[in-house]
């Protein structure tokens, strides 16, 4: 244990007056890792606070939040003003000056009480590790500083971040204690597991027995497997998992120098959230597990792979603490790692963002972010949140939207409890099943044993009662007796109707929402997914078999209206489908006069190119955008979300009963549109083609994909002799001129004709008039007659 007068060791310790004085309020400390930011900067903000308040300190992880409040009421003279909350568990005394806890529970406690009374400091550590609820947390807090000017708001990190330094210009820095550690290569040979590369890495190099020894490991099942294997190939060795799924006996062994030589097999949580002071070697597997969101299935998944080049750094940085370290990197010394990792905010799940923002009330694009989150993402996580109620119209977090992020848990399984709000009571198969979502959503399988053992654990396990009880608190809710899976099935249909899946002769499920997904053991034609997981390419998951009415199999369909024509008559046709499987259609005839207006409501359900306009009319839409570009002539907006709010205008008077969806009078209706004057003008300024210098009359194509939007031609070289200038619109727009060869092959690209003529002409004639010996090729273009045809045809025209 690290006595207080050690204290002064650590090398912020020589900042504290710095700290003490500071002026301006956010304050970023940055702090390699042992410096001793996590341990100096909440004593001292403790030290400084007024009596009947508090300091808060957020954590990113649950084991770190648990040992840093230990360490913290070691070296505190009161170890009672020193407490701690995460999930499950609360340890917070009367007198409590300094509380620990992890982001979520600081957001709930924001959301609570967003002006935070009593709170004199709050200090997010480890904001480098760019989690989605510490960036939450970061850009709440920098909207309550504009209420709350005088609460403390301090930020450490162990990197350097171009983005907070620009956000908080107020910087306190301070170098780790660092000793040398030298690296080395052990990439793991064909086909072997990484339990055994470990095993092999402690036998090949020179690791003392005397020695503790950190192993980075990507997840819980790659910590089991390698426990297993040092346990059979080094039964003397004293072998700590360092994991939120182990005994706290376990972990405090993990981080406790007095339980002497040992090693600790860990995730990247080691890297910088917590500090293990004896470790002298590394062994890094180069892995981790991070989350991947799939917007089509709308699952997250956690992927194992390559770390950055920072968190490698960052982990062999672990062996150097307290003497000079080695590190083993299981990987090549040539393998190329990314230089960082990207936030989570960018492309995890945005549900529970969403609910948070709304929940908050500012919207996100008015929040000070380090890193934006997709906007697509939030876009489609606002409409789902809003069908399942939990947001209005007005995009406000509703009532529910409020009960459901008390539940602490995700929307999906919220949702899911809430369907039973209107009762009583809560069946507890469902509540298992929630229960089994939340925490080990792995453990359903199409077996229905998987409840049963379900069940068992929910006894067992002292988190899941606490979340159960949570759940029925808040829900005002009683447990009812179980209830047969397929009324469950039928109730998580009505919910998630994008999880209806229809059985293929695949055997396996094409789902309402697009996508394929197998279930194993499964023979029903209707299924409703519970979790999808993929697969490499493929994906499975847990399904429970539907047994479907025709009335219901149209109650759970996602309907669609569209206009058709058939024959001469037109009709406004409804279809009804479940999975990929058409299980309804209703047509109503319209009438003459409804004919034109359904013909418009069409036309803005599908979008303007979705059908079929004709090549001139085409083109000259295109040629009124680029004189529009160019300020040329006053057409107003000609996109396609102003020409589809205006096609009653410009339209509609071309429609009539006879009119056909895909022979649409677009060129007669566009010209209306853009007026008489004014196409005059465009077919003088921007014309469809142009004649060159041979005489020829050549198609102008013009692009407004360029900016500025521009024009080009094509013709043989020869026509273009005689020549030093072409344009358009008095030069005002770009033309390119494309120059082929007698074969009509390209030769050059030029806006410049007297350049080209005195800097490029004369390579290309040299090897030009070998190869077309019958084409002229004078010494001076510029005066020479334009011609498409060969030296004889020039000779024979009169």
């Amino acid at each position: 244990m690290t006595a207080p007068h050690d204290l002064v060791q650590l090398p912020l310790y020589e900042h504290k007056s710095a700290f003490l004085d500071r002026r301006k309020n956010p304050l970023l400390i940055e702090a390699e890792p042992g410096a001793g930011k996590s341990t100096l900067i909440p004593l001292w903000a403790m030290e400084s606070c007024p009596a009947g308040q508090q300091v808060w300190l957020i954590q990113p992880r649950i084991l770190a939040t648990r040992a840093v409040s230990k360490r913290l009421r070691e070296l505190s003279e009161k170890p009672h003003w020193v407490g701690y909350q995460v999930p499950y568990e609360r340890q917070i005394g009367p007198q409590a000056r300094l509380v620990v806890m992890t982001p979520g529970i600081f957001l709930q406690r924001l959301l609570h009480d967003p002006e935070l009374p009593g709170v004199h400091t709050v200090i997010l550590d480890e904001i480098h590790e760019r989690s989605v609820q510490q960036d939450l947390a970061w850009v709440w807090l920098q909207e309550l500083l504009v209420l709350r000017e005088q609460l403390n708001v301090i930020v450490m990190t162990a990197t350097p971040d171009p983005t907070l330094r620009a956000q908080v210009p107020t910087i306190l820095r301070a170098e780790g204690r660092q000793f040398p550690v030298q690296t080395h290569w052990l990439p793991s040979q064909d086909r072997e597991r990484l339990a055994q590369s470990v095993c092999r890495a402690l036998r090949v190099t020179p690791v003392p027995p005397e020695a503790t020894v950190l192993v980075f490991l990507p997840g819980w099942q790659a910590i089991e497997d390698t426990h297993r294997a040092l346990h059979q190939t080094f039964p003397e060795r004293s072998i700590c998992r360092l994991h939120s799924n182990v005994p706290p006996e376990e972990q405090a062994n993990a981080l406790n120098p007095d339980s002497g030589w040992r090693i600790i097999l860990s995730t990247n949580i080691a890297e910088t959230a917590l500090t293990v002071p004896d470790v002298t070697w590394v062994i890094d597997s180069g892995l981790a597990r991070y989350p991947s969101f799939d917007q089509v299935s709308g699952i997250t998944r956690l992927v194992t792979r390559q770390i950055s080049a920072a968190s490698a750094d960052q982990r062999r940085g672990r062996a150097g603490r307290i003497l000079a370290g080695n590190c083993i990197r299981l990987w090549s010394a040539e393998r190329p790692l990314a230089p960082a990792e990207r936030p989570d905010i960018v492309h995890t799940d945005a549900l529970a963002l969403a609910l948070y923002i709304a929940h908050w009330g500012t919207p996100a694009n008015q929040l000070l972010w380090p890193d934006k989150p997709s906007l697509p993402a939030l876009q489609l996580a606002h409409e789902r949140l809003a069908h399942w109620g939990l947001l209005q119209a007005n995009g406000k977090i509703s009532p529910k939207g409020e009960l459901a992020n008390s539940l602490g848990t995700e929307p999906r399984i919220a949702v899911w409890l809430l369907s039973f709000h209107t009762q009583t009571s809560i069946p507890s198969t469902a509540l298992t099943l929630a229960l089994c979502l939340h925490f080990m959503p792995e453990m359903i399988s199409s077996d229905e044993a998987w409840l049963t053992r379900a069940e068992a654990l929910s006894q067992q396990h002292p988190h899941w009662q606490q979340m159960k009880q949570r759940w029925l608190r808040q829900l005002a809710l009683s447990e009812s007796p179980k209830v047969e899976l397929a009324d469950l099935a039928l109730r998580f249909a009505h919910l998630f109707p994008e999880r209806i899946g229809l059985q293929q002769p695949s055997e396996r499920y094409r789902l309402t929402m697009g996508i394929s997904a197998e279930c194993r053991e499964l023979n029903s034609s209707w299924a409703v997914f519970v979790t999808l997981s993929p697969e490499g390419k493929r994906i499975s998951g847990f399904a429970l078999p539907l047994t479907l009415t025709k009335a219901q199999e149209k109650a759970l369909s996602q309907p669609t209206t569209r206009t058709v024509q058939q024959g001469k008559g037109w009709f406004r046709e409804t279809q009804w489908i479940l999975g990929n499987l058409t299980v309804a259609v209703e047509r109503e005839p319209l009438s003459e006069q409804d004919i034109p207006s359904a013909i418009l409501a069409e036309i803005t359900a599908q979008g303007l190119w979705h059908f079929n306009w004709p090549e001139a009319a085409a083109q000259l839409l295109i040629r009124a955008q680029v004189a529009l570009d160019h300020e040329l002539i006053p057409f107003g907006d000609l996109g396609e979300n102003a020409l589809l709010s205006t096609l009653g205008e410009w339209l509609l008077p071309f429609l009539s009963p006879d009119s056909r969806l895909q022979q649409l009078p677009w060129l007669a209706a566009l010209e209306y549109r853009l007026g008489h004057e004014h196409l005059r003008a465009l077919n003088s300024l921007v014309p469809n083609t142009l004649r060159l210098p041979s005489g020829r009359e050549v198609s102008i194509h013009y692009r407004t994909d360029t900016t500025p939007t521009s024009a080009h031609i094509e013709g043989k070289l020869q026509e273009f002799f005689g020549a030093t200038t072409m344009e358009i619109a008095e030069g005002r727009i770009p033309l390119t001129l494309h120059l082929l060869s007698p074969a009509g092959r390209p030769l050059a690209i030029t806006g410049d004709l007297t350049t080209f003529w005195q800097n490029a002409y004369p390579d290309i004639r040299k090897e030009m008039r070998g190869r077309y010996p019958r084409h002229p090729w004078p010494d001076n273009p510029s005066t020479h007659v334009a011609t498409r045809l060969t030296k004889r045809g020039l000779a024979q025209r009169p």
